[in-house]
């Protein structure tokens, strides 16, 4: 429940609701929220629009990024990993105001931001990706770029060694 996956399945409701068809929902991950979840995708009626994939080890989730189209993030308590992950894989991201949000998304060149709790705001900020392809490539671009010069291994090891030879 922390991670918010409920959230982007009402948001997703949202979406088909208005009209987008064309869509789907990956969820990574097992965890003891899993049936919960598929009873939510059960009452909205989202069986064809929601795949649950399970446990993925890295190598399948860099696949899974580089088919994507946009990552959502809709965690309670603060950004992941798996953020950082997308952006590398040039895939925009939508995220839900949490946590350390702004250490990796800053602004709304690196990513769209919706505001906590909102899942209006999160489908708006879908819709817009999905319609504006020169925003989403530029968010995209934007993103990648960030990861590379803020959190690849050499700039992490940097900030370590900088950190513990000041």
């Amino acid at each position: 429940k922390v991670k918010g996956h409920q959230n982007i399945i009402i948001a997703l409701d949202i979406l088909v609701n208005n009209g987008s068809r064309n869509i789907e929902l990956w969820i990574v991950g097992e965890g003891k929220d899993r049936n919960w979840l598929e009873n939510i995708v059960k009452s909205k009626g989202l069986e064809n629009y929601v795949k649950f994939l399970g446990r993925k080890d890295h190598n399948d989730l860099a696949v899974i990024y580089n088919k994507s189209d946009i990552f959502a993030l809709a965690n309670l308590q603060e950004i992941t990993p798996a953020v950082n992950e997308a952006l590398a894989c040039k895939v925009p991201a939508v995220v839900m105001e949490c946590g350390g949000r702004d250490f990796v998304i800053p602004n709304e060149d690196y990513g769209l931001i919706s505001k906590r709790f909102d899942v209006d705001s999160m489908a708006q900020k879908i819709i817009t990706l999905i319609e504006n392809k020169d925003l989403s490539q530029r968010i995209a671009r934007n993103g990648r770029k960030r990861i590379l010069e803020n959190f690849s291994i050499e700039k992490v090891a940097e900030k370590f060694y900088r950190a513990f030879t000041n």
